[in-house]
């Protein structure tokens, strides 16, 4: 693999780690993960500045941190596509709070 895809990992090995203390495991697959997201048009610091933003939201929500760059290829795809039947229902649960 190229040193881009190892340097995307490391940085996000390295938010997580500075975020959470532990979460993201870097490994070959997770490298291939990143050829595909440079693939998509990230370049290592536009990503690095969207999963700041994003890991910051989710940790202050409480959520857990993102394991995978599987998350972020397939939020990177399914940028700008409409929105299943499926897809708006679980949007509208997810954002519903029932007490």
């Amino acid at each position: 693999m190229h040193n881009d895809e190892r340097e995307l990992c490391l940085k996000y090995q390295e938010l997580v780690n500075s975020i959470w203390g532990k979460g993201f495991r870097y490994d070959m697959r997770q490298e291939h993960l990143a050829a595909k997201l440079l693939a998509l048009g990230y370049t290592v610091d536009s990503f690095i500045a969207d999963a700041t933003k994003l890991s910051k939201w989710r940790h202050d929500r409480g959520k857990p941190a993102i394991v995978s760059l599987q998350y972020f290829v397939t939020r990177r795809e399914r940028l700008g596509q409409p929105i299943d039947v499926d897809g708006l229902i679980k949007k509208i649960v997810a954002n519903s709070r029932f007490r």
